[in-house]
């Protein structure tokens, strides 16, 4: 049975996120959580449906016409921050009262949080988004620890790190990742999986290996992360592969039609983390021509995500595309600054262009501007293309937005030829309130 809604406006954005968002938010994962917790919550809990629908107005801003007074942009925005607050509101009483506990409102409150952190992506508000993100972490790792109660769900537990993965990844230097948690030992070094039950998991295991190493990056403060930790990467990894093979060749997985997608977004993960362990993060990085086939096949990988109709470039229109989980932006922004291949990299970076698409805190048109100002500075001057001497080469791109003006103010961090000392090539690109990390 359907809620009973404030407006006629707060029932089309319900039915906007039925027949739209919660499609294209699980397109790979994330089916169970999008398309079924949340919206089973938020036909009986006022702060997830507050929070769903101030979700829906955002993404409506980008397919409403100029010509249509009726609805416009700034309406759809002004009604969205409205039902944020709404949501904010029932959600810090839903928490208060989980504190006498409530172990149904602590999962409905989790579920919310993970909403706003969504809301706070969009609008760019970083900072937020961060306190959101970790607040919603601390309540899980709280719970987890309480003798006598259940764990919190799986799925809800999944999305939380896969948005971690986001945050980590793309990050902002004047609103960085949260530098306690970089600290923060993550145990799936320590042992293999040894099987999957589902494609899920053995993503979550792969981005668990994944925030590890991002971590320690962040720690390591430009310098290599030490032998053994890569040596236990590999170890990991190593394990995770060997689970793979045992999960596909089970009779009810073969069977499965959905899987492919998933499949391609797993193997895009799976090479690029390949190459950040066996590389080595900070490390040389002529190291990466290495792998230039595997830079390439995650390249295709991306153009067959296209091709299957799942996200078609021939089909790129003005609309913005948001989905709410991880998807192909960050391995191709990783390719496109990583392969030093000039047709293969550009090719990157033109599918970044023509996506229009928006993943968690990742815009892909941001990031292929970011990527071409990473490759504008290491050619500049360069003969042959293949042949990009170390000196030469960006290392790690950082950017801090500038949410007033529009800009993204770009840092690329290199080092001196001569003494081995780094140094940074800073500029400006004009976009929206977008920034990345690599």
């Amino acid at each position: 049975m359907l809620p009973t809604f404030d407006d006629l406006l707060q029932r089309d954005l319900f039915a906007f996120y039925v027949s739209c968002i919660a499609e294209a938010s699980s397109l790979a994962f994330g089916a169970d959580f999008w398309a079924r917790r949340v919206l089973q919550l938020s036909l009986s809990e006022s702060s997830i449906r507050y929070a769903l629908c101030s979700l829906s107005a955002m993404q409506r801003t980008s397919t409403v016409l100029p010509t249509d007074s009726s609805l416009s942009a700034p309406k759809l925005r002004r009604y969205a921050l409205q039902q944020y607050n709404k949501a904010v509101k029932c959600t810090q009483a839903l928490l208060e009262e989980s504190s006498y506990g409530s172990e149904d409102k602590v999962i409905k409150g989790l579920v919310a949080c993970v909403l706003f952190v969504c809301y706070e992506n969009f609008i760019g508000n970083y900072e937020i988004s961060h306190m959101h993100l970790q607040h919603g972490l601390q309540i899980i790792s709280k719970e987890c620890r309480k003798q006598g109660r259940s764990a919190i769900p799986t799925d809800i537990v999944q999305i939380f790190k896969r948005l971690d993965i986001q945050a980590i990844s793309y990050t902002n230097i004047k609103v960085p990742y949260p530098d306690q948690s970089c600290k923060e030992y993550i145990d799936v070094l320590t042992a293999s999986p040894t099987g999957f039950a589902s494609i899920e998991d053995s993503l979550d295991v792969i981005l668990q290996l994944c925030r590890w190493m991002f971590r320690r990056e962040a720690y390591s403060n430009m310098c290599p992360i030490s032998q053994q930790d890569l040596e236990s990467a590999k170890k990991a990894l190593e394990g995770w592969n060997m689970a793979m093979d045992q999960y596909f060749i089970a009779p009810e997985v073969k069977k499965k039609e959905q899987l492919p997608h998933a499949v391609v977004l797993l193997r895009m993960y799976q090479i690029i983390m390949t190459i950040i362990i066996v590389t080595g993060v900070h490390g040389q990085e002529t190291l990466h021509d290495t792998y230039i086939h595997k830079y390439e096949e995650v390249l295709a990988l991306a153009e067959g995500l296209f091709l299957n109709g799942r996200a078609s470039l021939s089909s790129a229109s003005s609309n913005r595309f948001f989905c709410f989980d991880i998807g192909v932006i960050f391995p191709l922004f990783w390719v496109a600054i990583k392969l030093r291949k000039p047709r293969s990299r550009r090719r990157a970076v033109e599918l970044l262009s023509l996506m229009r698409h928006q993943e968690g805190a990742w815009k892909s048109t941001s990031a292929a501007k970011v990527a071409q100002f990473a490759i504008d500075i290491e050619e500049e001057g360069i003969l042959n293309d293949y042949d990009i001497p170390e000196f030469a080469r960006v290392h790690q791109v950082n950017t801090m937005a500038d949410v007033e003006t529009g800009e993204i103010r770009v840092s690329c961090v290199m080092r001196s030829g001569s003494d081995g000392s780094w140094y940074t090539r800073e500029g400006r690109i004009s976009d929206g309130p977008e920034m990345l990390r690599a």
